[in-house]
């Protein structure tokens, strides 16, 4: 089965398939951006906003997004590459340009695009976010986990950090650890159904099979 890639922007969850083999409901880890295209943005006016200011990574970035909310993959990493070139700095930039890649399943590049986001703003609470979901989707367990202490540091309350630090403690065997996490995002965000999902999943592991039947249907 592939896994998928929750990718959370403005607070919403995105699935893209990824390769490793976890549940693709909830289980993966998830990458934050910024907030996406307002609608009332169409396409041609960021195309037309990109020839008129074809250095300017702004407009690039947001044609990049609008691409992505079409599921236009390669046209989103084409222009976000642009993006980078245009502005080498831009931790911004080099963010999206993770998401892009891990939407390619490209986990190797969204790696090395998150950790040079970081790098570049080491205050980026939502790109340590996705390095880490990266990370996980790379196996490398032990450096998400702290990574993802990181992001929550940064943002105690970002959800996707606190959902996607909870499942790798659970892949590390730390349930204790895991639910306090688990239950913190559920708590955060009880609309969402992945997330009571995996609550619900960690609760059975604990040996609560009646809550975590409860979670996992909501």
């Amino acid at each position: 089965m592939k896994r998928a890639l929750i990718i959370c922007i403005a607070g919403s969850f995105a699935v893209v398939a990824t390769g490793a083999a976890v549940h693709a409901r909830a289980q993966q880890p998830q990458a934050q951006a910024q907030p996406r295209v307002q609608p009332q943005i169409s396409l041609s006016d960021l195309e037309s906003a990109v020839e008129r200011r074809p250095g300017d990574p702004g407009p690039l970035v947001m044609l990049g997004i609008a691409y992505l909310d079409r599921n236009d993959d390669e046209r989103a990493l084409e222009t976000f590459q642009r993006a980078v070139k245009a502005a080498p700095e831009s931790a911004e930039a080099h963010n999206w340009l993770g998401v892009a890649l891990a939407a390619k399943e490209d986990v190797g590049g969204a790696v090395a695009a998150f950790r040079k986001a970081v790098a570049l703003d080491p205050q980026y609470g939502r790109a340590y976010s996705n390095l880490g979901a990266a990370l996980v989707q790379s196996g490398e367990l032990a450096e998400a986990a702290k990574v993802f202490q990181t992001a929550l540091t940064l943002e105690p309350n970002n959800v996707a950090a606190h959902l996607n630090l909870g499942m790798a403690l659970r892949e590390k065997g730390d349930l204790p650890a895991a639910l306090e996490h688990l239950r913190k995002a559920a708590a955060d965000d009880r609309d969402n159904a992945g997330v009571h999902y995996e609550l619900g999943q960690t609760l059975r592991q604990a040996g609560d099979a009646e809550n975590g039947d409860i979670f996992a249907r909501k």
